[in-house]
C-alpha cells in the first residue's frame, strides 16, 4: 500500500467532504420506462414528450455508453466552482451508496471511503484500461433546436442548469454513433465541430469511429474548421489506419492549415510508429512549413530515433532555416537528451549561424555540460 502523508490524507478528506455537502437540486429527470428499446425509439419518445411539456427554458436528452479509458483519466469538467453540485450519477439516483444520504454520513465513514478510493486508484497502473460509463447530453432550446452537447463521466459533476433531463439509459456505441451521425448531417458548422468531438469520444476502438472521421476529413465541401477538428481527433483516438492516412494528408495538396494539423495529429499518439511517421515527413515533404512542423513535434518526443533524425536535419546541407529549427527542436528534447548533439553542433558545424544557434540554446539549458562548453568557447578567441 502506498504511504500517504498527513497532507495527502487531509486533501483527500477535504475533497470528499466538499462533495458530501452537495445538495441534489430539484432537477426534473424523466427516465425511459423501457431502457432496452432501440435507441432511436427511445430518442423519439424523449422528443415527443419534451415538446408536449412546453419546456420554455429548453431541455436535455441524454444516455450513456461504455468505453475503455485509462484508469486515471476522465471526460468532463473539473470546475471547482461546481464542488457543491451533485454528480450526474447522483442526479440520476445512482449514488455509490444509495441507502445513505451523504450529509448524514459520519466523518469516519467519509474517511474510510476516501482512503479506499485512493488505494484503488493507486493500485491501477497509470496506463491500465478500464470500462467507464460516459454520458452524452444534448441540450435543446425552447424551439426544439439542438443548442449544446456535453460529454461527461457519470461520476463527475454536471450542471444541467435546472432544465429537465429526458434520460434514455444505456446504449450500444454502434447505435449511439448512428444517432450522432444523423444529428451531424442536419447541424450547422459550429455544432458539427462539437458533434465531431462527440463521435471521437466514443473511443478509437469503437468500430466506425475511424472511418467516420476520415470521411469528414475527405469531404472537401465540409467546413474547414470541422475537417481540422476531425483531423485532431483521428490522431488523438489513434484509430486503426489513422497514421498512414494522416501522413498522406500531410503530403497532399489539401489546404495548408489542414496539412499542418495532420502533422500535429501524427504526434499525438506518442508511439514509435508516430515518431517514424514524423521522421519520414522531415525527409519527404516538399513543403518547408510541414517539415518545420514535423521537426518541432519531433523535439517534443523522448526517443533516440527523434534525436538522431533531428541531427540528420542539422547536418543536411540544405535549408539553413530548417537546420536552425532542428537545433531548437534538439534543445526541446525531454530529459536534456539533445544536449550532447547540440554541443557537437556548437563545436563542429560548418555554418556559423547554425553554431551560434546551438550555442544560444545551450545557454538556455542550465545543464552543467553546456556550461562547461560555453566557458571553453568563451575563452577561445
Amino acid at each position: 500500500m502506498p504511504v500517504l502523508s498527513f497532507r495527502t490524507i487531509r486533501l483527500v478528506l477535504f475533497a470528499v467532504l466538499l462533495g458530501s455537502t452537495a445538495e441534489v437540486q430539484a432537477q426534473p429527470i424523466h427516465q425511459h420506462p423501457t431502457p432496452t428499446d432501440p435507441l432511436q425509439e427511445r430518442w423519439a419518445w424523449a422528443q415527443e414528450h419534451a415538446e408536449r411539456d412546453d419546456h420554455r427554458a429548453g431541455y436535455w436528452v441524454g444516455y450513456q455508453i461504455q468505453r475503455k479509458m485509462r484508469a486515471r483519466s476522465w471526460i468532463g469538467s473539473w470546475n471547482r466552482d461546481g464542488q457543491n453540485r451533485p454528480t450526474l450519477a447522483e442526479q440520476l439516483g445512482r449514488s455509490t451508496d444509495p441507502g445513505l444520504e451523504p450529509q448524514r454520513r459520519s466523518l469516519a465513514e467519509v474517511a474510510r471511503e476516501a482512503l479506499s478510493e485512493y488505494d484503488e486508484e493507486q493500485a491501477q497502473p497509470e496506463d491500465a484500461l478500464v470500462e467507464r460509463d460516459v454520458a452524452l447530453l444534448f441540450l435543446y432550446d425552447q424551439r426544439g433546436r439542438l443548442d449544446e452537447v456535453k460529454v461527461s463521466n457519470l461520476d463527475l459533476r454536471v450542471d444541467l442548469e435546472k432544465r429537465p433531463l429526458w434520460w434514455l439509459g444505456q446504449a450500444e456505441r454502434s447505435a449511439s454513433l448512428a444517432l450522432v451521425d444523423g444529428l451531424f448531417q442536419n447541424a450547422p458548422a459550429g455544432q458539427r465541430e462539437d458533434l465531431t468531438s462527440t463521435v471521437a469520444l466514443h473511443g478509437g476502438d469503437a468500430p466506425g469511429v475511424g472511418p467516420w472521421l476520415t470521411r469528414v476529413i475527405e469531404d472537401r465541401g465540409e467546413d474547414l474548421d470541422v475537417r481540422e477538428q476531425a483531423v485532431f481527433w483521428l490522431g488523438e483516438t489513434n484509430a486503426e489506419g489513422a497514421l498512414p492516412f494522416l501522413e498522406a494528408l500531410a503530403l497532399s495538396d489539401e489546404p495548408q492549415n489542414l496539412r499542418e494539423e495532420a502533422v500535429f495529429a501524427i504526434h499525438l499518439p506518442k508511439t514509435p510508429a508516430s515518431t517514424e511517421a514524423l521522421i519520414r515527413l522531415t525527409k519527404s515533404s516538399q513543403d518547408p512549413d510541414v517539415r518545420e512542423q514535423a521537426i518541432f513535434w519531433l523535439g517534443q518526443t523522448a526517443s533516440e530515433q527523434a534525436a538522431a533524425a533531428l541531427r540528420d536535419v542539422v547536418d543536411d546541407g540544405g535549408d539553413v532555416e530548417l537546420q536552425k529549427q532542428a537545433v531548437f527542436a534538439l534543445s526541446e528534447l525531454p530529459n536534456n537528451e539533445g544536449i550532447p548533439p547540440l554541443m557537437d553542433v556548437a563545436r563542429t558545424h560548418p555554418r556559423l549561424e547554425v553554431r551560434k544557434q546551438a550555442i544560444f540554446w545551450l545557454g538556455q539549458s542550465d545543464d552543467p555540460r553546456a556550461l562547461d562548453l560555453l566557458i571553453e568557447l568563451a575563452r577561445n578567441r
